[in-house]
């Protein structure tokens, strides 16, 4: 049942046969269309109707299960009513149901939102306000601007739009009063009579302005013509002015014939299509309309027969005009010959005077040309023969010529004048310039025959004249021109100026400053300059009055020891360039004024100079001093006499900081006192400096190796009672020891130690095997020290005494890796063997073995072998570095050998021989010695470490025996020559 309800409650709404069982109507609000009921109501009102086709089930109880018996109501309170167990559940969640429930949902929604049917049909009526502006604001203004305009539109344009608004007013009253929109018939009588109510307004609206606007235009036509009837028909022609009168106005009637004909046809068609369209008009005004092209007629009828009838009057004034026309020819002669010798053209006459006649001649040749006109117009009217006038036509031309030359000269003028009340002050000189050259550009546009005439080139001269001023004028506009140079212009022109302040260009103007030009510039290049000058003092004094030295707190040691000064490179650019400024400005000849400020400065920056000089000479020798006298107590005791001339300057030294501290702009503080102070205070520090350098000399003096450190590092150790702090200068004081070995307490020195961290005990002297020792560490430093230096050599003299005597009772690979054997004594003792080997070759060749150089050059060989072989092991550091030494030291030694066997060498005495470097150990002496030549040198036992060697080439052994055979001599020596010949070996 509720389905088959709900089916046909669907086709009801939606098939198209089936008849619309609900009305609405649709209302004109302004411009809004309006359906009533809302579409809103309509869609509660169906779906309303289909919640009550759902629930017609619930008037159906259930049986119980199993019965026929209905399920009775059950109470759920006292204020709701009984719950009845129906078929209304089961019905509404059948998917028939459901189904039929959503499409009828759907459909409702399509036909009521706001894209829908109901919608559509609203939007079919307001086409008339979107697309044809009814109710547009827009179009109300167009039409009220139609209302006020001078030159409304032509009658097409009303015509247009009567027609348009008339057909929508008909279109919309031709539309059917009502529509169905599926269900729902729509009632839009209201709308259709609206709109067509609208729209009529609007044509009526039109109209009205259309009516204005002709009724306007065929009064005024109407009002002319009766004008025109009344002069003709009432003027008497008893004299020439009213013949002449009546015949102008017969003319105006005849000539205006087409141009009236247009104007009356274009008035009656308005008023036929005001007809047409039905709008209202007073039936006189209708009249008047229609009767238009008869009333012309009867005007023009009326002026052609009242001409015919003045024939004979015309023929009596022709004899009178002929008269009046040769008396103004006369006047035009008279008036040419009085412009050429008197006019605005002639010579004599000045372009100020020209201006005025211009006027005067205008005002006189415009009265003649309205005689001509008259004469000319009466021979028209009479038929007679037109005169010319060609002296009217010639003076004309030319005051159209004059016109052109005067109106620029006038413009120019009138510049000139407006420029002149322009306070000096205030004077813009680019529109000066401007208003010239646009001048002179004129001039030069104007045609060829005007630069002939003599006006031309009197106005060429004043525009030629003022532009020549300009540079003058542009010059005295400087701001460097003060009251002074005014003083001297006023001199110069003999034109008092008065205040500077007032002054207009126009007293510019009058001082002919064109015939003063270099004058002028003279004094404008002198102002210029003073002024650059006073801007240059400005800035100097600006500027140091300002500078401020950089004073700092001067810490040592985590402590504040006073202030110093920091750095002034730009304090000293500064005093470089304002130095160099005021030498310039003092040579200049327009320093004049500033003489004295100029020389003042000068001085002044000249003892800044010299006293900034001083001041950090000072500084730095009292910053040397102070960590000296102050730092170090044990110096103070050596120096007494020093420390306490060095405490009265310290003392000083900080008075003056502390000044420039709180002080410290730097004219203030740099001045001729404080140069006198500091030089003197720098010639105490020399002599403290030097009573320290004389004591520094004196250690140096006690071991000389002092003398490889400076003053600094040397006071550093002299000032510190740690023997330790020595180690930081090990490697300037010995050749390649780092550091020391200090016993326990820094009470004694054990040992050295290399850069490549070898080292070796002190040992007791002369002790085989040695034995270890130490060297004590008492008295003062280069005491100490010394005993350290004879310690070293004494040591190394007995390990390499062991070493070498060790060579020969082990293999050489062996001994070459023994720890206790040096890098150095491993080079010592190999030179000493391989002496030793190539003599004894050199006696077994003299005993009879000519192959004995042979045997020790393949035994040289097999050593170097080996020692390559060592090279490729697993070695340590410094056993890897005394192999690579002793390698070089062995490829040469195996090199002379094999020069021996190539040159045929047998004999010890043979210079070949004599001039290699030999070492020997000397059993007389117990000592290592080297021979070279003559040359004879005991080994100096300075420890090496393992500092490396060289390749040794045939120019190193060169540098050997120059060098030797110079010692030998007590010469010296200096190995020169390019890079890689062995100087450094």
């Amino acid at each position: 049942m509720v389905s088959t309800s709900l089916a046909t409650f669907r086709e009801m709404l939606t098939h198209e046969d089936c008849a619309p069982f609900c009305r609405a109507a649709c209302l004109l609000g302004g411009r809004d269309v309006v359906v009533t009921p809302p579409a809103a109501d309509v869609s509660k009102y169906v779906t309303k109707c289909i919640r009550g086709l759902s629930e017609a089930a619930k008037t159906f109880p259930r049986w119980k299960r199993g019965t026929c018996v209905e399920c009775p109501p059950i109470d759920v309170g006292e204020d709701e009513e009984p719950f009845v167990f129906s078929y209304h559940q089961d019905v509404s969640k059948n998917p028939h149901i459901i189904k039929l429930k959503d499409d009828l949902t759907s459909y409702l929604k399509q036909l009521t939102d706001e894209e829908g049917a109901i919608q559509r049909y609203k939007e079919s009526w307001k086409i008339y306000d979107t697309q044809h502006g009814l109710w547009d604001e827009k179009a109300r203004r167009e039409l009220d601007k139609l209302t006020e305009s001078s030159e409304p539109p032509g009658v097409v344009y009303f015509d247009a739009k009567l027609e348009t608004y008339a057909g929508l007013a008909n279109d919309a009253l031709g539309r059917p009063r009502t529509t169905d929109v599926d269900f729902l018939r729509i009632d839009c009588d209201d709308v259709s009579k609206g709109v067509a109510k609208q729209s009529l307004s609007w044509r009526d609206q039109y109209g009205k302005v259309l009516r204005d606007v002709s009724f306007e235009k065929m009064t005024g036509l109407v009002d002319s013509w009766d004008a025109w009837r009344r002069d003709i028909d009432g003027t008497q022609c008893d004299s020439i002015e009213t013949l002449m009168f009546v015949l102008n106005t017969i003319a105006k009637v005849v000539d205006a014939s087409m141009d009236m004909e247009l104007q009356y046809a274009d008035v009656s068609e308005r008023y036929r299509t005001l007809e047409r369209h039905e709008v209202k008009i007073e039936a006189n005004e209708l009249e008047l309309a229609h009767s238009l092209a008869e009333k012309w007629r009867d005007l023009y009828v009326f002026a052609r027969t009242k001409d015919l009838r003045l024939a004979k009057v015309k023929e009596d004034f022709r004899a009178v005009t002929t008269e009046q026309s040769e008396a103004f020819q006369e006047e035009l002669k008279e008036l040419r010959t009085q412009f050429y010798s008197d006019g605005p053209i002639a010579g004599k006459v000045s372009l100020e005077e020209g201006v005025l006649l211009m006027v005067d001649y205008a005002e006189t040749l415009s009265k003649c040309v309205a005689k001509k006109d008259e004469l000319v117009n009466a021979e028209d009217l009479f038929g007679m023969e037109m005169t010319s006038y060609p002296v009217l036509v010639e003076v004309q031309s030319e005051m159209a010529r004059m016109k052109i030359i005067y109106d620029l000269y006038s413009s120019f003028e009138k510049f000139r004048e407006d420029m002149s009340l322009t306070a000096w002050g205030e004077l813009d000189v680019e529109l000066l310039k401007e208003g010239v050259d646009k001048a002179e550009k004129e001039i030069k546009k104007l045609p060829k025959d005007l630069k002939e005439l003599s006006k031309y080139k009197a106005y060429e001269l004043v525009v030629v004249n003022f532009k020549e001023s300009l540079p003058v004028i542009v010059n005295l506009k400087n701001d460097a021109v003060k009251e002074a140079h005014w003083q001297q212009l006023e001199e110069l022109t003999g034109v008092s100026i008065g205040d500077v302040k007032t002054i207009t260009l126009g007293k510019i103007f009058s001082m002919e400053l064109s015939q003063y030009g270099e004058d002028v510039d003279e004094i404008v290049v002198c102002a210029i300059n003073e002024l650059k000058i006073e801007k240059e003092i400005y800035a100097i004094e600006k500027c140091w009055s300002t500078t401020e030295l950089d004073v700092r707190e001067y810490k040592k040691d985590g402590q504040v020891r006073g202030h110093v000064l920091g750095a002034a490179e730009e304090i000293n650019l500064q005093l470089e360039d304002h130095l160099l400024n005021l030498q310039t400005m003092s040579g200049s000849r327009f320093v004049g004024r500033y003489a004295q400020k100029v020389r003042t400065w000068e001085k002044t920056l000249n003892m800044v100079v010299e006293t900034l000089d001083v001041w950090y000479n000072v500084q730095r020798k009292w910053m040397y001093l102070e960590s000296i006298f102050i730092g170090s107590e044990d110096i103070r005791m050596q120096l007494p006499e020093e420390a306490k001339k060095f405490d009265k300057i310290n003392k000083e030294f900080k008075t003056i900081m502390k000044t420039t501290h709180e002080h410290p702009v730097v004219v203030k503080a740099a001045t001729e006192k404080e140069f006198d102070s500091l030089t003197e205070m720098g010639d105490r520090l020399d002599k403290c400096q030097k009573s320290l350098t004389d004591y520094l000399d004196t250690k140096r003096n006690a071991f000389s190796r002092f003398y490889f450190i400076s003053d600094d590092e040397l006071l550093s150790v002299l000032g510190s009672s740690d023997p330790t702090s020595i180690q930081v200068h090990m490697l300037k004081l010995f050749d390649n020891v780092k550091e020391l070995k200090f016993g326990s307490g820094a009470a004694k020195i054990q040992g050295m130690i290399s850069s490549e961290k070898e080292g070796f005990d002190l040992c007791t002297k002369d002790v085989t095997p040695p034995e270890k020792g130490a060297s004590p560490v008492e008295g003062a430093v280069e005491e100490w020290m010394t005993l350290v230096e004879q310690a070293m050599k004494d040591s190394l003299k007995v390990i390499s005494k062991t070493g070498i005597f060790n060579y020969a009772n082990a293999a050489r690979s062996e001994w070459i890796l023994d720890p206790d054997v040096l890098g150095m004594v491993t080079l010592a003792g190999s030179l000493v063997w391989w002496t030793w080997e190539v003599e004894d070759a050199f006696r077994a060749v003299k005993q009879g073995d000519k192959h004995a150089m042979k045997t020790l050059e393949a035994r040289l060989t097999r050593q170097l072998n080996e020692l390559v072989a060592m090279v490729r092991q697993d070695l340590n550091k410094i056993n890897r570095k005394k192999v690579n030494t002793l390698l070089i030291i062995d490829v040469h030694s195996r090199d002379i050998v094999d020069s021996f066997i190539r040159e045929s060498i047998l004999n010890a005495k043979e210079f070949a021989w004599e001039s290699q470097l030999r070492f020997y150990w000397d059993r007389d002496v117990d000592d290592c010695v080297i021979k070279q030549c003559t040359g004879f040198f005991r080994y100096g036992y300075e420890y090496m470490g393992l500092n490396g060697r060289l390749v040794i080439t045939p120019l190193t052994d060169r540098c050997y025996m120059t060098i030797t055979q110079a010692l030998t001599f007590k010469l010296g020596g200096s190995p020169a020559g390019p890079a890689g010949t062995g100087k450094t070996e």
